[in-house]
């Protein structure tokens, strides 16, 4: 998200582990004062992870455009929308409203976020969240993870945000059962695993439009806040990384410490697209 600088999240049922690297950082370096924080236990770790989503991702209204892109990485559809989350001072919970356009496209966005009369819009309330009942979000630092959690249809959903400034970037993994070939998928017999099948992107801001190349062109974001789309060479990528990570597990609550250098195994963008069958890339 941020030219120079990138943003790693690890997760599993137990840890959620997001780094934040620069290439040939100083170990004292600072990244910023909202993205970290001392040693916490596992009971202070609510109060830490309220006070984190309320700083970096409610409320406010998250507009952007949602890219699902196939397990070949076609696009395969596209929707206009905003994530809303609504504070409710009188018991300090958060509503979270989707509210989706109907037949907008990309090139429509700064015509209906400034009319919102131009196209068709519905309201779906998704959750409410509180500091005792968040449900399956967690978070650390400026990252958050919601799930993994299972659709009616049986696939199996994680939601991975990463926020900066007034924008942020939103991805959805979608996994669907599989069977060998020699099970009918009709039986009750369990899946042997789960196979990814989409991914869903959203690169989302609080502004009065949803991030685009026109409208990014047409109103620059100021500093310290994204720009979404601008060209990257690929060479600014191939550094020696460093930085620090955010880890939470169920028994140390919330850490930090100091990468000098990142291990090879985690510099997975480095690596040549569709070379190792457990990297999925676009």
């Amino acid at each position: 998200m941020v030219l120079g600088s990138k943003f790693l999240i690890i997760t599993s049922t137990m840890i959620l582990s997001v780094r934040c690297f620069s290439p040939s950082p100083s170990l004292n370096q600072v990244y910023s004062s909202s993205c970290l924080f001392e040693t916490s236990s596992s009971k202070e770790g609510t109060s830490v992870e309220w006070d984190l989503f309320k700083m970096h991702h409610a409320p406010g209204s998250w507009k952007g455009v949602w890219s699902s892109y196939s397990v070949d990485g076609d696009i395969v559809d596209e929707t206009v929308a905003s994530i809303d989350y609504d504070l409710n001072q009188s018991d300090d919970s958060i509503q979270q409203t989707h509210l989706i356009t109907v037949g907008a496209s990309r090139a429509d966005c700064q015509t209906w976020m400034r009319t919102k009369t131009s196209f068709e819009t519905k309201s779906f309330p998704v959750a409410v969240y509180s500091k005792n009942n968040m449900r399956k979000l967690r978070l650390v630092s400026v990252s958050m993870v919601n799930g993994p959690t299972f659709l009616r249809s049986g696939v199996m959903s994680t939601e991975l945000v990463l926020s900066h400034g007034d924008g942020r970037i939103r991805a959805i993994f979608q996994h669907a059962p599989h069977w060998s070939d020699n099970i009918n998928p009709s039986s009750a017999t369990p899946p042997d695993d789960f196979e990814i099948f989409r991914v869903i992107v959203s690169r989302e801001a609080l502004r009065s439009s949803p991030p685009t190349s026109e409208t990014e062109a047409k109103d620059p974001p100021s500093e310290g806040h994204p720009v979404f789309f601008r060209p990257v060479p690929s060479e600014r990528w191939h550094k020696i990384w460093g930085g620090k990570s955010f880890t939470w597990d169920t028994y140390m609550g919330h850490e930090t410490d100091i990468i000098a250098e990142i291990k090879k195994d985690d510099a997975w963008h480095e690596n040549p697209q569709k070379c190792d069958a457990s990297i999925w890339s676009l």
